[in-house]
């Protein structure tokens, strides 16, 4: 599956780009995301559903130069270890992402989350999956980061649909409100499992930190809700 998404450019075909109105970034290749080691045995398995990668332009590093290399050579050797090499150079990094100082996990940490994606040896605990609805960064002649909505379909029912068949979580939480409107998509791949959609804000919000407090802790009440009732039916 990551394979098949790693050698997807259709959404940036020259000869069809203007169908999808997105150009390509310097980060120029689909961006699997981070599964959590427990996640296959965690109770109940947690999905958060993001939009799509950042173009990553205002970096300064290497850091995505290096994963986008790996990624690279996964996709023309099918060789496990570079996408292995990627994801761990993404999991370390993601102490760096929304403006860093951790603050992209501490956003879902404070809603009750069980991740503990870069903290040492720790990370090996960590319960939680990430997706994106769409697996490549995009840009547009008036923004760096943009996700159309008909590449985000496209990529939902090319491959993330095929990524939450596999995943088969329990709770998805839908971060951001593109990402709403795939919740009837989300229930057609699992149609016979009693999956619980939650949906919120984005990570990059700006919203203030007072309506992000009051958000997080509507979320944590929802999923100790939800972790009741699947352990009153279990």
């Amino acid at each position: 599956m990551c394979f098949k998404a790693v050698n997807c450019r259709r959404c940036f075909d020259p000869k069809i780009k203007k169908d999808f109105k997105v150009e390509t970034t310097e980060f120029d290749i689909a961006q699997p995301r981070w599964i959590g080691p427990n996640y296959w045995t965690a109770k109940p398995r947690i999905l958060v559903m993001m939009i799509n990668p950042g173009s990553g332009d205002s970096r300064g590093d290497e850091t995505d130069g290096r994963v986008a290399k790996l990624l690279h050579q996964f996709a023309k050797s099918y060789d496990g270890k570079k996408l292995a090499g990627a994801i761990e150079i993404q999991r370390k990094d993601m102490r760096n992402w929304n403006g860093g100082s951790e603050k992209f996990l501490e956003f879902y940490q404070n809603m009750g989350l069980e991740t503990e994606i870069y903290n040492g040896e720790s990370f090996r605990k960590d319960k939680i999956a990430f997706a994106n609805i769409a697996w490549c960064a995009a840009k547009c002649a008036t923004k760096n980061n943009t996700y159309p909505a008909k590449m985000l379909n496209y990529c939902f029912e090319t491959h993330t649909a095929k990524l939450v068949e596999i995943l088969a979580p329990n709770i998805v939480i839908l971060s951001g409100s593109a990402t709403h409107k795939f919740e009837p998509k989300i229930r057609d791949v699992l149609p016979s499992s009693k999956i619980e959609i939650i949906k919120t804000f984005h990570f990059a919000h700006r919203e203030g930190e007072k309506v992000e407090k009051t958000k997080q802790k509507l979320v944590e009440k929802q999923i100790r809700a939800i972790k009741l009732k699947l352990k009153n039916h279990s």
